[in-house]
């Protein structure tokens, strides 16, 4: 059941990153796809989700360099027991991405 619940949520995420490529630098619209696929990496990496069972099934649904490096990032990020701290993780791995996101495209 776990690999299904992985599976779907990658599927998710890849759908995602297609819409954040597709859309590109258009009123930063992408970074904030961008934050929704980490934060529901995050999510995985913070429920103990196997990394090389979300890799292999990245890999399976897109070849997209973008999701395959915020797995990695996610993933050496600490692990946090409590609810609270989880989702406090979640929402700074959301941030993070979605600032260098802009940055990247705004230039500053």
């Amino acid at each position: 059941m776990k690999k299904l619940t992985a599976m779907t949520i990658l599927i998710f995420i890849c759908v995602l990153a297609s819409l954040a490529c597709a859309i590109g630098e258009q009123e930063n619209t992408g970074c904030d796809a961008l934050s929704k696929i980490a934060g529901s990496i995050m999510s995985q990496r913070q429920m103990a989700d196997d990394i090389l069972e979300i890799l292999k099934v990245q890999s399976e649904i897109t070849d997209s360099e973008i999701v395959k490096s915020i797995v990695i990032r996610a993933y050496s990020k600490p692990r946090y027991s409590g609810s609270k701290y989880r989702e406090r993780a979640i929402k700074a791995f959301k941030t993070e991405i979605y600032l260098e996101c802009y940055h990247s495209i705004n230039g500053g």
